[in-house]
């Protein structure tokens, strides 16, 4: 994926409205075929021969997991400090982000990594305190806690209403590794989901078709956290135990230099 490309995705709806469903691999393409007259696959979609595309996230949390408590207890305002970015080797584009939800309402501020911030994120000695990403990173001592993946389907409209509807399936998740932050893995582990997870992003008002959808699937709203469910996944196998055991022996993990 081009760098010019990447950069524009899911860039429409940076404060929105975010609504989230558990559906059927049936009841999504009943779904699908519903929102064909009001939205069309983006333009990372498209190129896809299955019309989907890999997302990748590093998660950032302090070392008592606070933001994931946050999350877990409902805050609400609450966010989430992660890197987002669309390759397993992370030689493309890679996104600080900080996704707040503020009651109902959700932002998120999206900066793009320079080739010098790569290099240094993780020193704490660096003055990156530039973006509130980095500002919450060191006031929280803020580290790498867990990577997820998925695919993403994404329909959206531009119009005077923007709309983007999002298929996410294929939920996994892996623990970060000292000293290799992002780059390829083979140890992924599958993060157990009810279905296909359906998001709806809307800004000010939901258009009344997209309110009509709602109510002909009788979808019922959930939380549904990734981040907090590929940590759940990560404890119940006994991952996240073994994990911290292995750290707990070289916890400096701002020496991690090659992002």
């Amino acid at each position: 994926m081009q760098t010019s490309h990447s950069a524009g995705i899911d860039g429409t709806l940076t404060s929105r409205y975010e609504c989230k469903y558990f559906v059927s691999e049936e009841r999504a393409r009943r779904i699908r075929e519903e929102i064909r007259p009001f939205l069309s696959l983006d333009p990372f979609s498209a190129k896809q021969e299955e019309h989907r595309y890999r997302v990748y996230s590093l998660y950032f949390d302090s070392p008592g997991f606070r933001l994931f408590q946050d999350t877990v207890e409902g805050a609400r305002n609450r966010f989430k400090l992660r890197l987002r970015y669309y390759d397993a080797e992370g030689q493309g584009p890679i996104f600080a982000e900080v996704k707040k939800r503020n009651d109902q309402i959700v932002r998120k501020a999206r900066d793009p990594l320079s080739d010098d911030q790569r290099a240094k994120l993780l020193d704490a000695g660096q003055d990156l305190a530039r973006t509130e990403f980095h500002q919450q990173l060191r006031r929280l001592g803020a580290r790498p806690s867990m990577q997820i993946r998925y695919y993403r389907e994404a329909w959206e409209c531009r119009g005077h209403t923007p709309v983007r509807v999002t298929f996410d399936t294929d939920l996994q998740h892996a623990l970060p590794v000292a000293g290799e932050a992002i780059s390829p893995r083979t140890d992924w582990e599958r993060t157990p989901l009810d279905g296909v997870i359906l998001e709806l992003k809307f800004t000010e008002r939901r258009p009344p078709w997209l309110a009509a959808l709602v109510q002909r699937f009788e979808l019922d709203k959930q939380s549904i956290p990734k981040y907090v469910m590929s940590v759940n996944a990560a404890q119940a196998s006994g991952n996240l135990r073994h994990h911290f055991a292995r750290t707990a022996v070289c916890p400096s993990w701002r020496h991690v230099s090659s992002l």
